[in-house]
C-alpha cells in the first residue's frame, strides 16, 4: 500500500499529461485501495478508492498500455473486490450490479475473471449460493486456467459446498475440474 501510494504521489504533478500518465495514477491508487482492503483498512481503502475515481472519470473510458489498463470499469471491478474482501456482500453484490461482465472490453479478459471471483465471493458473503455458483461458472467460461488454479476460487468452492445445497451439480463438478478429478462435498 505505501508503495503504490508513494508512487503514485511523485506522478500527481503530471498525471494528466497523457492517458498512460492518468491511468497508472488511477491504477495505482487502486492498488494501494485493494491492499487496504486486505488489510480491513476500511476507510483507507474507500478513501484511495475514491481519490482513483478521480482518474477513471478523466479517462471515460479505459486506457490500456504496456505500463497499466485502467478507466471507469477497472475502477468498479476494484470496487466489487475491495466490498468482498472487507466482508460486505450487498455491497459487492450492488455494485457489480452496475457492471455487465459480457460487456466488458476483450482487453480486459483477467480483469472481467477477477470482476467476476468478486462478485462470486459477494453473493457467497450474502449466502446467496446459486448466483455465487453461476458467477464462478462464467468465470471458468472466459478463463478455465485462472479459476481452477486460483487459491481464492477453490477456497470459494469448497465454502460454497459446505453451506449450499447438496445437489448442486455444477458446483461439485467446478470442484472436480479444479482438484483434477477428485468431487468434493459428498
Amino acid at each position: 500500500q505505501a508503495i503504490a501510494v508513494s508512487a503514485a504521489d511523485k506522478l500527481r504533478p503530471v498525471m494528466t499529461a497523457t492517458r498512460s500518465h492518468t491511468a497508472m495514477w488511477g491504477a495505482l491508487l487502486a492498488t494501494a485501495a485493494m491492499a487496504a482492503a486486505r488489510a480491513q483498512a476500511r476507510a483507507t481503502a474507500w478513501e484511495l478508492l475514491g481519490a482513483s475515481k478521480v482518474a477513471a472519470d478523466l479517462l471515460m473510458t479505459e486506457q490500456a498500455d504496456l505500463f497499466s489498463i485502467f478507466g471507469s470499469a477497472s475502477w468498479l471491478i476494484h470496487a466489487v473486490n475491495i466490498a468482498a474482501d472487507l466482508g460486505d456482500g450487498t455491497e459487492a453484490v450492488r455494485r457489480a450490479e452496475r457492471l455487465p461482465a459480457d460487456r466488458l472490453p476483450s482487453f480486459l479478459a483477467e480483469r472481467r475473471t477477477f470482476f467476476l471471483l468478486g462478485k462470486a465471493r459477494g453473493h457467497a458473503l450474502c449466502g446467496d449460493v446459486a448466483p455465487a455458483t453461476m458467477a464462478l461458472l462464467e468465470a471458468e467460461d472466459a478463463a478455465p486456467e485462472e479459476i481452477r488454479c486460483s487459491p481464492e476460487a477453490r477456497s470459494l468452492v469448497v465454502r460454497l459446498l459446505s453451506v449450499g445445497p447438496v445437489r448442486n451439480e455444477p458446483l461439485r463438478e467446478l470442484a472436480a475440474r479444479m482438484s483434477g478429478g477428485t468431487t468434493y462435498g459428498g
